[in-house]
């Protein structure tokens, strides 16, 4: 009689891969530049651009951070197709008025449809001080996000450690 010993071996590796992070350091790095910029019109392309990357960091941190904090709510479709503004009151349970400032800056400069509202807002925010404040603000709501728990991967890669 022979003896065959078998065994079944299943093996899932999962690498994920965070850009929050670097996203928000990207945002930083724009409003310096902002900040530097001596030409009015090149002061002004760069703070667009910073309002932009700031709401593409805000988003992956908001993603991000549910994946991490609240994998439950991650997995409900109605969490990631929602808005950022959304984003943040179904993973916090409160509204956040700085993350919707953000949100309508970025709406502003990014949809061009002539039925979406504009206001004064957005203009007092493509300057030096405006994509300062969109860097900051960024900064802030990650804090309030992330409280103790904001792992170091976050912290090296926004560079806040």
């Amino acid at each position: 009689m022979e003896v065959t010993d078998s065994i079944t071996a299943s093996e899932k590796i999962t690498i994920t891969v965070f850009q929050s992070g670097g996203l928000v350091s990207h945002t930083r790095l724009l409003a310096k530049m902002a900040e530097n910029e001596q030409e009015e019109y090149k002061v002004v392309a760069l703070a667009t651009a910073t309002v932009l990357m700031g709401a593409a960091a805000l988003e992956a941190l908001l993603s991000e951070a549910a994946y991490v904090l609240n994998p439950d709510l991650y997995d409900k479709n109605n969490f990631r197709l929602c808005g950022v503004p959304e984003k943040f009151k179904k993973l916090m349970g409160y509204k956040s008025q700085e993350v919707e400032l953000i949100w309508a800056a970025r709406k502003a400069v990014a949809h061009s449809e002539p039925q979406n509202s504009r206001s004064r807002f957005v203009g007092i925010k493509l300057n030096a001080s405006g994509a300062s404040w969109v860097t900051n603000t960024i900064e802030q709501v990650a804090s309030e996000v992330w409280g103790e728990s904001m792992p170091n991967w976050f912290k090296n890669g926004a560079g806040l450690a």
